[in-house]
């Protein structure tokens, strides 16, 4: 079974995914609610792919639901996760992004700060998780697409083409190939990978930066 906690109410084609409605930055009612999933379901893979947006309307942005958001519930679910003791191979994955170790000057320094977080407790719980048969893994994700490139008004789509054009592979990423990647970290094939930051973005943060001036 797939169980996504989302304020948003998630859906998916399939009898064995399940929505809980929950603000992620409550982490007294998410310390609850994981608790009462574990004791009656003991999931093979943990993703985690959250986002700390400010409330809509409001441009202040309140750090502590932002760090309770990205870091502390996710602290939370993985001790409760490991504590539970699992038998058997299980699997964690983060997905962060570039930008915990790369500048994005239209992005604010908490986004920055937040995501470089979710990078080091990845590494910490790679090595905390001692007797548990479990692997930690990071996919720091730079831009990709969410839904058909055509779907996105002029301007956003004219600078993805621009970004495709710019990568060694000459395409954009797809959040299938974020999903690929997820898919097979959290596979048996992946066991011995622990504590990695995957960075998927075509290739681009290779590039020496000299040659893109």
């Amino acid at each position: 079974n797939v169980v996504n906690l989302s304020r948003s109410d998630a859906k998916a084609n399939s009898k064995r995914f399940f929505n809980v409605s929950i603000d992620l930055s409550d982490i007294s009612r998410v310390q609850a609610t994981i608790k009462s999933l574990l004791s009656t379901d003991s999931p093979r893979a943990l993703v985690f792919c959250q986002r700390y947006r400010p409330s809509p309307g409001h441009d202040d942005v309140d750090i502590l639901s932002g760090i309770n958001t990205e870091i502390i519930s996710t602290q939370n679910i993985i001790e409760e996760f490991v504590n539970g003791r699992p038998k058997g191979k299980r699997s964690i994955v983060v997905i962060s992004s570039v930008n915990g170790t790369l500048i994005n000057k239209q992005l604010p320094f908490w986004y920055h700060w937040l995501k470089a977080s979710q990078i080091h407790l990845v590494r910490y719980y790679a090595v905390k998780s001692g007797d548990v048969e479990m692997n930690v893994n990071c996919i720091a994700a730079g831009s990709f697409l969410k839904d058909d490139i055509n779907t996105y008004p002029a301007q956003q789509k004219s600078w993805l083409e621009k970004l495709s054009r710019s990568t060694p592979v000459k395409a954009n990423t797809k959040i299938q190939d974020i999903a690929a990647a997820v898919e097979f970290l959290i596979s048996d094939k992946a066991a011995i990978i622990n504590g990695q930051i995957i960075t998927i973005d075509g290739g681009i943060t290779n590039i020496l930066q000299e040659t893109l001036i």
